[in-house]
């Protein structure tokens, strides 16, 4: 799709979110549109789309936008379980919710990864379109009851800021190589992890993981293949998705550690499935 098509697409999807609270109060839905809405913010929803960006769209993209998701996750994490601050009381609550409120985990998540987004594509309309989401998102939390305005505004701060953090390192470690910036992020997402032995969050663990997993795109970023089929790119997001998906099943409730390295291992795997997917196509041949 050419980008003035995907900008117009990006525009009518703001606009008509925009418009949909309109919508459903006119339709008597108002409390149900909120709890469709809040699902917006969900975080292996978004953790699926980042492996679709990295294998149909952008390597690059797709790799910053998983990183700014688990270092936010892992943030909000480690300050929900630090400062203990209450949700609202029970009985306001329209869903069920759990842990600690501050910050939202809804509102980071989606700020994180459309701030992320929108960093990346420098685009208006796409900023526009994320805004909404994260908006929406927010607000639905407090009108369902679980969260304090306070929270949310927290969740999408710290969004920004994990989206910054990412694109910063993007940048700033272009000058260690590829095995110095796999190094970090190995480094960085065992170190994230080692909080839990203070917190007991398995969150922790299982972010740390991500982090660490992501190191495999600076090894494979030279290696992924140049300008692939929309076949290749199919087959490719098809076969992350399924072991990501897969490796992380099997971990379960296992022991932290192994939880840590099935994470780390999810990840690898599905920044690999481009790499791979090429591998096995045939010389001459194109899927």
């Amino acid at each position: 799709m050419k980008r003035s098509k995907l900008r117009a697409t990006a525009a009518a999807l703001a606009l008509a979110l925009g418009a949909s609270p309109l919508l459903a109060y006119a339709l008597g839905l108002w409390e149900r549109y909120w709890v469709l809405v809040t699902n917006l913010g969900d975080e292996p929803a978004y953790v699926a789309l980042a492996v679709l960006l990295y294998t149909l769209a952008s390597p690059d993209l797709g790799f910053r936008a998983l990183l700014a998701l688990a270092v936010g996750g892992w943030v909000s994490v480690a300050l929900k379980n630090a400062l203990k601050l209450p949700r609202p009381p029970r009985e306001l609550w329209k869903v069920e919710a759990s842990g600690y409120g501050f910050p939202s985990g809804h509102a980071q998540t989606s700020a994180s990864f459309w701030s992320a987004v929108a960093l990346e594509a420098r685009d208006a309309c796409v900023a526009l379109l994320g805004a909404v989401v994260v908006a929406l998102v927010s607000y639905s939390r407090v009108e369902l009851g679980v969260h304090y305005p306070r929270d949310v505004v927290g969740g999408v701060a710290l969004g920004l800021l994990s989206a910054l953090a990412a694109l910063s390192y993007a940048r700033l470690s272009r000058r260690l190589g590829s095995a110095g910036r796999a190094l970090a992020l190995a480094l960085a997402g065992s170190l994230a992890a080692l909080a839990y032995a203070a917190q007991g969050d398995i969150m922790l663990v299982r972010t740390g993981g991500v982090i660490a997993g992501s190191a495999a795109h600076p090894l494979l970023e030279r290696r992924l293949p140049r300008n692939p089929s929309a076949g290749r790119r199919l087959l490719s997001a098809a076969v992350a998705l399924a072991a990501a998906f897969l490796i992380t099943r099997a971990a379960g409730s296992a022991h932290p550690l192994l939880q840590f390295l099935a994470y780390a291992a999810a990840v690898a795997a599905a920044m690999s499935a481009p790499a791979a997917c090429g591998l096995l196509r045939k010389p001459g041949k194109s899927i």
